[in-house]
């Protein structure tokens, strides 16, 4: 019967199945490499994964699953294995390394240069590949990410065919493509997180209840959103290391929010215009308008507008010199003088941005120095924003009524 567990006892017990010859080999490779650093009677953990690709959160619940697993295996008298060159190998590496667990890096069939071993497939022709060597050898298997229909799926079910079933551990994702669900049909343990329930609803503004200075047309607003954090910009093994200790990929509207609290500053990118006319855009409907006009724009995998920003008097952002966008067709734009040239932004082919009626400042917006009244910041009524929000300034800040609970 398909058992589940919240990863408590990880690999607590030794295989009785018929193990390949290479088994006594790995194990002389442990002790010269470590020598008495590993404890008599350790067992080895097998690292095994299918490509993970460039999804943000798929990486972060990987990162998570292994992070939990590799601080127990630690306390367990436990030695990690990896395959070279396979899609494992980077995060076992760098879960060995930030954990201070030892790991034995195995080659069958490469060059040998990166490893800690070498296998011959001519040496062991039971085995089949790299992925199959490290299952089959291992007496415990953590596997983060299995996708469905893979050589790595293949590989554990026929794992789990031998009498070592309750030793090949799979996390459970709530990906259509994972293949946690049918490997714990066959006999594997599966592993849960927490979070891998659904999300919770988003947060909603009952827009009927907002104030009634929301409903006039002379602000213009400026609604935040999350953004990718800056481990984008790091190489591959230090954007590894940051996800396994917990640094997020994306942040949130309210964390994009608190920092223009903090700062006082509305700063100008080019997300939207020319890399060199960095702008700070607004939009010049009604605050209630925008929250009621907001859709979720599936092939953005993001909401268009979220109930979270600062609206400023459109007669001081005039002042400051911002000012309306000027749509048109791509061509439009060079006929443009320079000064005017931050203003322009396409129409649109597939969704019409001339509906947004954005304005835009060319430089970063100081709200500092702004007039008191001139500068109002909203978010969502809840107890955590109010904890995180409400100490950093004494501008104003309007706490909108939400339909959902909190």
């Amino acid at each position: 019967m398909p058992a589940t567990t919240a990863l408590s006892t990880i690999g607590a017990m030794k295989s009785c199945a018929q193990k390949p010859e290479c088994v006594e080999k790995i194990d002389l490779a442990i002790r010269s490499k470590y020598g008495s650093a590993v404890q008599s009677g350790y067992q080895t953990v097998g690292w095994c994964a299918s490509r993970i690709g460039q999804d943000n959160d798929l990486q972060t619940r990987i990162a998570d699953h292994s992070r939990s697993a590799s601080l127990r295996l630690r306390s367990q008298n436990s030695v990690f294995l990896s395959a070279d060159r396979s899609a494992a190998n980077p995060l076992a590496r760098v879960s060995s390394e930030v954990f201070n667990v030892p790991i034995l890096t195995i080659d069958f069939g490469g060059n040998g240069s990166q490893s800690d071993l070498f296998l011959s497939p001519a040496e062991y022709p039971e085995i089949q590949d790299r992925d199959h060597a490290i299952i089959s050898a291992s007496d415990t298997i953590i596997c983060p990410y299995v996708r469905k229909g893979g050589r790595v799926a293949e590989a554990l079910r026929n794992r789990l065919r031998s009498d070592q079933a309750g030793l090949v551990h799979v996390a459970v994702h709530p990906t259509k493509s994972c293949a946690g669900a049918e490997l714990i049909a066959a006999g594997a343990v599966g592993w849960f997180r927490s979070y891998d329930r659904p999300p919770d609803k988003t947060i909603e503004v009952d827009v009927e209840k907002v104030p009634a200075w929301m409903l006039e047309d002379h602000w213009l607003t400026h609604c935040t959103r999350g953004t990718a954090s800056k481990l984008d910009a790091l190489d591959s093994k230090s954007r590894l290391r940051q996800l396994l200790v917990g640094s997020p990929l994306k942040t949130k509207p309210i964390d994009s929010l608190r920092s223009i609290v903090r700062s006082g500053r509305l700063r100008a990118s080019a997300l939207t215009s020319e890399h060199s006319r960095p702008v700070v855009c607004f939009t010049e409907r009604s605050p209630a308008e925008i929250l009621s006009m907001r859709k979720f724009r599936s092939h953005l995998g993001r909401w268009d507008y979220e109930p979270y920003g600062v609206s400023v008097s459109r007669e001081i952002a005039d002042a400051m010199g911002a000012q309306p966008v000027i749509y048109g067709d791509r061509d439009e734009r060079d006929r443009l003088p320079d000064h005017d040239r931050f203003r322009f932004h396409p129409k649109g082919d597939t969704h019409d941005w001339t509906v947004e009626r954005e304005w835009r400042a060319p430089t970063t917006v100081d709200l500092i120095q702004l007039p008191r009244d001139a500068v109002r910041f909203f978010a969502p009524d809840t107890l955590e924003h109010r904890q995180r929000l409400a100490h950093l300034t004494d501008r104003f800040i309007e706490w909108l009524p939400t339909k959902t609970a909190t």
